[in-house]
């Protein structure tokens, strides 16, 4: 019961993090064995402390991978790999006019000498430069989600 419930977590929090799946089982087995030493029947089922336990654990390294922003997530004109890009060059120029505008801002570099600590902050800073120049919310939300829908194709 409690190594499904492991892998059921793992799985579930692979997909809306990215985190690897078996990097997050293997965590939730060592957190599984902390809870056993300390077990106590009284206080309820061992699958209850355990499902809290490891929520807090994958929240807690969920935080903490999305604090390190990769190399290249907001590149400089002189530190992109031109083979990157060069890579993805037919797919950007398939996206519409607005997805590419902020694909641009990403990677040409508008936005790089800023720096931030979350993606949310640089999605934030790309939407007020982008109502600035006269963008509508409709535009915005359009761009996005052909962005995440280009991303999972990836």
């Amino acid at each position: 019961m409690s190594l499904q419930l492991i892998r059921s977590r793992s799985r579930s929090w692979n997909e809306t993090t990215n985190l690897e799946e078996d990097d997050l089982f293997q965590e939730g087995w060592v957190i599984f064995q902390k809870i056993k030493e300390t077990y106590d029947p009284e206080k309820g089922a061992i699958t209850t402390e355990l499902y809290a336990a490891l929520n807090n654990h994958f929240n807690n390294l969920a935080r903490q991978s999305f604090r390190k922003i990769p190399e290249g997530f907001c590149p400089t004109r002189t530190s992109v790999n031109p083979q990157i890009l060069y890579g993805f060059a037919d797919q950007v120029a398939s996206l519409s006019q607005e997805a590419q505008e902020i694909t641009k801002l990403i990677f040409d570099g508008s936005l790089s000498s800023e720096k931030f600590r979350t993606p949310r902050q640089l999605r934030g800073r790309i939407r007020e430069h982008l109502i600035s120049l006269g963008w509508n919310w409709r535009q915005l939300k359009k761009a996005y989600n052909e962005l995440e829908q280009f991303c999972k194709m990836l």
